[in-house]
């Protein structure tokens, strides 16, 4: 049978290992004991791989041998073998390979040796080569054999009943076959095939003879449903009925009954659901259920009990599978079996003495990950309770239930990092799992899907959200009529980030989604308009929506606004005032002007009579005024200087420590406010002067201000030096100082009334 590109030694050896372990699996069908695993991880291999070969030895033991140990443009082919020891559940190193090759032929021979030959190597260039060696279980040697007729990778190998080796096909879809003799180790011409074909279907009948079906037409390109069989008696091909549909890739199983099981693969326009049986009495096929889950590049075992079990490979939304599913051949129906701890395609399966089956390596990697299956209890009616849990950012400890029969034995896979597994990671029977999940300190979010004993949890967190996140809002701007209407803001935002919605006036309802997480939808409705025009911004996760609406009464072109007061005066210490604006019924203004000590709190713009209300910062320099216009006219502002010895700067020297104190009586003039114990020190630098200033303390959380000539803030910093000092700039580099003069820098505390030693570096660059 064949599975694949990658999964030809699987699907090669799963019907060679009959050949061998038939007359022991006979033996033992009475007395199989299962180690009551489902699917369960066992040591991994020694090198990760895939484009392998599986083989079931006469001990018991399975040979791994070959495959590609890397993928792309990087390709190696492996020489190593290992070998796999059930009783042990582990890996050994086995004589390695006289070449390195992968989607090499494989066949068990009637003495139990096993023939590999052809495949790749990387050892000639990454040429198909044509050589072929024998491994002797008994010795744990390797010597090498007659080569085949021509090189062959990816192609079939079925041993036949007189112990001869039937070599079919490969890559690109050769249309020849060749014949090996054990007895004098080499290999003679077979008879040609009918319809050149790769990736078809093979298998031995229970009568010797062999059966290929399906594959595609290399020289063409289209899926085949033709079906020819070998007739060692005549060493002659001949068709059969055909597929009833089309395809590639799939498997073929020789039943107990005779029959031949075809599943899975590929066609043209998809991937066939629907199985078939072969019935060699009379050439001809029929439908038998249908997987659950369409797949190609999958494996395929005949189990002791006489079923076929299916895993892995490609499903038809070409993800890679972790699902597995067995035809009851009794009933030709399917049901799901148990997951796998890893999804994968062109891995080995093989049958265990025991009625296990070994599922080793293959894709995506290559892997090493390695796990046993057992059927009773891959699939038992197992549950987990709950099925889903989430966190928040701090995380935190919770438990689930798992209900597995008692014989039956489980493990958490899939674990991630950020999950710990308290206790029980693994046991038997019905068990409660705790388990802790660490704190996040990232916005988004995360998740995982735990996979107990073929269950599926999964465990959620939302993050911390950075506050200096904003939401994207769309529309950002929407426009209504004097009659009003209804309107929506799509919110993107951050999963960890909650929002609501401000700012809405008398004249917006908010009918939905007044708060939310993450991406969400506000719905809004406008009342009618019976006034002048207005607008209002709306925000929403720091983010804005600005709302108008045309008005009943439209502006007197001769209006002119009013301002009460038309200017102020303030101290040094600044604070908060307001201006009063009359105006037209339906005319708007604006505020613009205002300098970077001068903040607009509330009516920066605003239509007819209104207010706008203002907060001038502290001044820490020289007298300074600024003439904001407000609705068209002229306001002006004036700021007087502080005075104060407490407030005079000290001379900041680069590359000299400055050692100091924020004590009591210290200036509370600064940048941060009147509630702060501020010190200030002073520097002159040229235009283009580069420079960092570093704030450390280890009494009280540092902040620091840089601020030029005229008093204006420059920059600031809270932590960016470490830890609670402070940097600037934040973390490394310098900042460019753009003009000539004399520059002041604030040494304050990010919390009020707090004092101490702190240390302070100028460093030029």
């Amino acid at each position: 049978m064949r599975g694949s590109i990658t999964a030809s030694s699987s699907t090669r050896t799963s019907y060679l290992r009959r050949a061998v372990l038939a007359g022991l699996v006979a033996l033992s069908l009475a007395a199989v004991v299962h180690d009551g695993r489902a699917m369960e991880s066992t040591a991994p291999l020694a090198f990760a791989r895939d484009s392998h070969s599986a083989a079931a030895l006469p001990d018991g033991r399975v040979l791994v041998a070959g495959g590609n140990d890397s993928m792309g443009t990087n390709v190696h082919t492996l020489a190593s073998a290992e070998i796999y020891d059930p009783a042990s559940r582990s890996y050994s190193a086995a004589a390695p390979m006289n070449v390195s090759r992968s989607g090499h032929l494989s066949a068990v021979l009637a003495d139990g040796r096993v023939l590999v030959a052809g495949g790749r190597s990387t050892d000639t260039g990454g040429w198909d080569i044509a050589s072929a060696e024998i491994y002797d279980p008994a010795t744990n040697t390797w010597s090498a054999t007659g080569a085949l007729q021509e090189t062959r990778r990816l192609g079939e190998a079925v041993t036949l009943l007189d112990g001869h080796v039937l070599m079919i096909g490969g890559d690109p879809g050769l249309n020849s076959s060749e014949i090996f003799d054990a007895a004098s180790g080499s290999f003679g011409a077979s008879a040609v095939l009918l319809t050149p074909r790769g990736r078809p279907a093979v298998a031995r009948l229970a009568d010797g003879r062999v059966l290929m079906a399906g594959g595609f037409d290399a020289s063409t390109g289209g899926y085949l449903s033709s079906v020819e069989i070998y007739d060692p008696s005549t060493g002659n091909w001949s068709y059969t009925g055909s597929l009833l549909a089309a395809r590639a890739y799939a498997t073929a199983t020789l039943l107990a009954d005779g029959k031949v099981l075809i599943a899975g693969g590929n066609t043209n326009s998809g991937f066939p659901a629907a199985a078939e049986l072969y019935d060699p009495v009379s050439g001809t096929f029929s439908s038998s259920g249908a997987l659950n889950v369409p797949r190609q590049s999958h494996a395929a075992t005949r189990l002791a009990n006489g079923d076929v079990l299916i895993s892995g490979g490609t499903a038809s939304t070409w993800q890679t599978e972790d699902s597995s599913e067995i035809y009851a051949a009794a009933s030709g129906s399917w049901y799901r079996a148990g997951r796998l701890n890893g999804a994968r395609n062109g891995h080995t399966q093989t049958l265990l003495g025991n009625g296990d089956v070994l599922v080793a390596a293959g894709w995506p990697g290559p892997t090493a990950n390695s796990e046993t299956v057992d059927i009773d209890c891959a699939v038992a009616t197992n549950t987990v309770t709950p099925l889903s849990q989430s966190f928040t950012a701090p995380g935190g400890s919770n438990t689930f239930a798992m209900s597995v029969p008692a014989n039956c034995s489980w493990s958490v896979n899939r674990v991630p990092p950020w999950m710990t597994i308290d206790a029980n990671a693994h046991g038997t029977g019905n068990a409660t799992v705790s388990y802790t999940v660490a704190p996040m300190t990232t916005g988004g979010s995360r998740s995982t899907t735990l996979l107990i004993a073929g269950k599926e949890l999964v465990v959620s967190q939302i993050g911390t959200c950075n506050p200096n996140y904003s939401a994207y809002l769309s529309p950002a701007s929407r426009s209504f009529t004097t009659g009003g209407g209804n309107g929506t803001v799509s919110v993107s935002h951050d999963a960890a980030c909650s929002w609501s919605v401000a700012g809405a006036p008398a004249w917006i309802t908010i009918t939905a989604g007044a708060s939310g997480q993450g991406n969400g939808t506000v719905s809004y409705s406008v009342a009618a308009n019976t006034g002048p025009a207005r607008s209002a911004t709306l925000t929403i996760g720091n983010s804005s929506v600005v709302v108008s609406q045309a008005g009943a009464v439209t502006c007197d072109p001769g209006a002119v606004a009013a301002l009460t007061p038309t200017s102020q005066n303030l101290t040094s210490a600044g604070g908060s005032s307001s201006i009063s604006v009359t105006h037209g019924a339906a005319c708007n203004w604006t505020v613009s002007g205002a300098p970077a000590w001068i903040t607009i709190n509330s009516g920066a713009s605003g239509t007819g009579n209104g207010t706008v209300v203002y907060t001038a910062a502290v001044n820490t320099g020289t007298a300074r005024s600024a003439t904001l216009s407000v609705a068209g006219k002229s306001f002006v502002v004036n700021q007087a200087a502080p005075a104060g010895a407490a407030c005079d700067p000290l001379n900041l020297v680069a590359g000299v420590t400055a050692n100091g104190s924020l004590a009591s009586g210290d200036c509370t003039q600064g940048a941060r406010g009147s509630g702060y114990y501020t010190d200030r020190y002073s520097f002159t630098a040229t235009a283009g002067q580069k420079v960092s200033l570093q704030l450390s303390s280890s009494a009280f959380d540092s902040f620091i201000y840089l601020k030029n000539a005229s008093g204006t803030v420059l920059t600031s910093n809270d932590d960016g030096g470490g830890g609670t000092n402070s940097r600037i700039p934040a973390t490394s580099g310098y900042y460019t100082l753009t003009t000539a003069g004399t520059y002041t820098v604030e040494v304050t505390s990010y919390a009020s009334g707090k004092t101490g030693a702190y240390t302070l570096l100028r460093t030029d660059y």
